[in-house]
């Protein structure tokens, strides 16, 4: 009868604890549909042929990537003009999309998501500052940052006052260095997360060298005792 006497005016229809559920359900939501979409650019990226159909190649043969056309269609403009650090929006989408899955840090998307762009441009011209390997498949077009990547790289050799190969050993310490600081912004990393991360890698880094070590260790008595 409260509410109808009206007694009951003010009274939110839904409780703190139940939008509090929702929230969360809802961040679980964004969550799995960005994991998804990681996986599928992951698929398409990795599964990249430059002689599938595509803007940039017309041939009647099928295409070989995994998702069909349409990913051939995607992958080929991802990869001439971003290289290698196109991998970077896989683990950009893959990150937050467990943060929104596990709860973990997910308020500082908005905040965090700009730095994507500069990170996306340095890893670019980092990528484009090493030789590709063997097996890269546009090794008659782009490097291993893309046109992006390739283009800063050649315009910062014409600019700056130092031999090629200084200037290239230069912008790859500098643009590595800036990567790294970019995408851990991007990805959301604190500096907890980033201690955490640090250690683990130290410890790893640790066990395998004593491994190294013991393995160099038997290895040399072995050689002595023949």
């Amino acid at each position: 009868m409260a509410f109808f006497s009206g007694e009951s005016r003010g009274t939110p229809l839904v409780d703190s604890e139940m939008s509090e559920a929702m929230r969360r359900r809802l961040s679980e939501v964004i969550g799995v549909g960005w994991s998804v979409l990681a996986v599928a650019l992951a698929m398409l990226l990795f599964s990249y042929d430059v002689n599938d159909p595509s803007h940039f190649s017309a041939t009647p043969a099928p295409p070989s990537n995994w998702l069909g056309r349409i990913g051939a269609i995607l992958a080929d403009p991802l990869m001439r003009s971003m290289g290698i650090a196109s991998w970077g929006l896989v683990f950009f989408l893959g990150v937050w999309g467990l943060r929104f899955l596990l709860h973990r840090g997910e308020g500082r998307l908005t905040r965090r998501a700009p730095m994507l762009l500069p990170a996306m441009l340095l890893g670019m011209v980092f990528a484009s500052t090493h030789a590709p390997w063997d097996s890269w498949q546009l090794s008659a077009g782009p490097g291993l940052g893309g046109f992006i990547g390739d283009t800063v790289v050649v315009s910062l050799i014409g600019l700056v006052p130092l031999a090629p190969n200084q200037t290239l050993q230069l912008l790859s310490l500098g643009t590595g260095i800036g990567t790294a600081f970019f995408a851990g912004a991007a990805l959301g990393v604190t500096r907890p997360e980033a201690v955490a991360i640090l250690r683990w890698l130290w410890t790893s880094l640790s066990i395998a060298l004593r491994l190294a070590w013991l393995n160099l260790r038997i290895w040399t008595a072995d050689a002595l005792a023949r």
